[in-house]
């Protein structure tokens, strides 16, 4: 029999409490149980280790599938990343290869692994396939699943990955074409109220998060523009702050904009070309929402703990 009160019997009280979850504490269960010669009583080691096997094996399934939508959704937004700002609807036409025209079949599109097999190259004229398409499609996997971990099989899961997937779509593009398109920034608002509805956010205060978001960097830009007697921003970048501060809040949403500003001073330093005096502001914002969006949790802990400390 087990002692009342020992650790054998805590831990066995924990197992039947908890209905075990990890494989791992099962064994170690069988083991002190023999050890102590003690006998497992009221406790089906079979079913409970059955019951963890399936748990685990329905998780990674919904993480390969998961997996499977991230890469998905890279592939899509690398179509959208070549369309949106030449004006090409996404429907019509049919994907085609950049260099030569050709329309590609449906093996040319297979997330990553069309890439590896055809070896970075179009399979009809031998023209290289940027890095950033694949890299693309690892980011919204990696994504979609740290979400699945974080939130599980929610609204606020897939309303953060889809947030998450405008601001990398927003990023590319004003990285290279240097506009932030109005559609993008809409749908995004779109996309973050849906992510509020889903958490009971303060929607007034992250409201009026982006009305100071857009009011500061509108004074930034007329102050930039004063001084560099040109025009220092554009308002591209302005509604782009806006619904960084209605995705993030006040106190997120300023520190993703000092981020953007910090990235953007370094570019500015070591970047090549010193005759391009414009600055993709809008893509260092992107990507420094991204990283709140994926740090949320651990920034709210910190603010809780630090208010706590001085309370």
């Amino acid at each position: 029999m087990r002692t009342p009160g020992s650790a054998e019997a805590r831990l066995f009280d924990r197992v039947e409490q908890s209905a075990v979850e990890d494989s791992e504490l099962l064994k170690l269960i069988v083991v002190v149980a023999s050890r102590r010669g003690e006998q497992c009583q009221g406790l089906d080691i079979r079913s409970l280790s059955s019951s963890s096997e399936r748990k685990i094996r329905d998780m990674t399934e919904i993480l390969l599938l998961t997996s499977f939508i991230g890469l998905s959704l890279g592939s899509f937004l690398n179509s959208c990343f070549y369309r949106i700002p030449r004006g090409i609807p996404l429907g019509k036409p049919r994907s085609f290869c950049p260099a030569c025209l050709q329309t590609l079949a449906w093996f040319d599109l297979v997330p990553l692994v069309s890439y590896v097999v055809n070896g970075g190259k179009c399979r009809s004229c031998s023209s290289s396939i940027p890095a950033s398409y694949p890299l693309t499609e690892i980011a919204l996997c990696v994504l979609a699943v740290a979400f699945v971990l974080m939130y599980g099989l929610s609204l606020q899961a897939l309303s953060s990955l889809m947030l998450c997937f405008l601001f990398l779509l927003i990023g590319r593009i004003d990285w290279v074409h240097f506009v932030v398109p109005n559609i993008l920034v809409g749908t995004g608002f779109v996309v973050a109220f849906a992510l509020k509805l889903s958490t009971q956010a303060d929607l007034l205060g992250d409201l009026s998060a982006s009305i100071f978001s857009f009011v500061f960097l509108l004074i930034v830009r007329v102050i930039g523009d004063a001084l560099a007697r040109r025009p220092s921003m554009g308002m591209g970048d302005l509604k782009l702050a806006a619904l960084v501060g209605f995705s993030l809040g006040l106190f997120n949403g300023c520190l993703a904009i000092w981020m953007a500003a910090l990235g953007g001073t370094v570019y500015t330093i070591l970047r090549k070309n010193a005759h391009e005096k414009r600055i993709p502001f809008g893509s260092f914002m992107a990507a420094s929402t991204i990283i709140l969006v994926l740090l949320e949790k651990d920034i709210q802990e910190i603010a809780d703990r630090w208010l706590n400390s001085i309370q």
